[in-house]
């Protein structure tokens, strides 16, 4: 799933939070497989995707997709900066 937050944050300050949420829905945390202060994808349990989704809109986070595969997400959301000359 990938996600955005509403302003930059620590990695710290994401793992505290995805605890937190997580804690009060019932479910395990989310692994975070990727994270640059503002956009980040997590990785979820197929059985716990709709909680997790309705977990990661809030003030503090939106979803902006969920995917099976992890290329489809970083090939949409973190392309590889282009090589300058």
């Amino acid at each position: 799933m990938v996600f955005e937050t509403t302003e930059k944050i620590s990695e710290d300050e994401l793992l505290c939070s995805l605890r937190s949420y997580s804690e009060n829905a019932g479910i395990p945390v989310p692994k975070v497989i990727q994270f640059n202060g503002n956009k980040g994808i997590v990785r979820v349990n197929g059985t716990n995707i709709d909680k997790a989704r309705a977990l990661m809109n809030n003030k503090d986070f939106k979803t902006l997709l969920t995917s099976g595969t992890l290329l489809t997400i970083r090939e949409r959301y973190f392309k590889p900066c282009e090589k300058r000359n």
